[in-house]
């Protein structure tokens, strides 16, 4: 049916995500990181 399509779907995208949204999380902490370090060292 579909829902069935509709979830499989809703699956493969996930499925391809996690990459791209991990990479692109890590830079923004360790930006986010290294301005703080900076800002509480200065």
């Amino acid at each position: 049916g579909r829902p069935a399509v509709a979830l499989g779907a809703a699956l493969f995208c996930v499925a391809g995500v996690p990459a791209t949204v991990l990479r692109a999380t890590g830079v923004v902490v360790a930006a986010a990181l290294v301005a703080y370090d900076g800002g509480e060292r200065a």
